[in-house]
């Protein structure tokens, strides 16, 4: 073999998955019971229904914003919020009864 060649080995075939791939399957329950708060209770806050989920933050205080405050394991709570909101719209984009219901208020 030339200079440029090489033996190279594929890490798709010699590398663990990636650890996205593995955090995937990994749903955390107490945002999963976020989610359902949240779905039995459209009008319910964000916060309100991360607290449902068992999530645990300080109280509300005067001064302080999402991006200030953060839970128990140093988590935003704008994070915390910013996930609930995505798994939210997922779960709409994934159950045609939903998606059926949102394209009718469209119309």
């Amino acid at each position: 073999k030339g200079p440029l060649q090489s033996d190279k080995v594929s890490h798709s075939d010699s590398m663990p998955r990636s650890t996205s791939e593995n955090q995937k399957k990994f749903r955390d329950p107490r945002m999963e019971r976020a989610i359902e708060a949240k779905m039995t209770d459209p009008g319910m806050k964000l916060y309100d229904a991360l607290i449902a989920g068992g999530f645990s933050f300080p109280p509300p205080s005067q001064g302080l914003n999402d991006q200030q405050v953060r839970d128990s394991e140093g988590i935003t709570l704008r994070q915390r919020k910013n996930q609930l909101s995505r798994r939210l719209r997922d779960r709409h984009s994934q159950d045609p009864r939903l998606a059926f219901a949102a394209s009718l208020k469209l119309r």
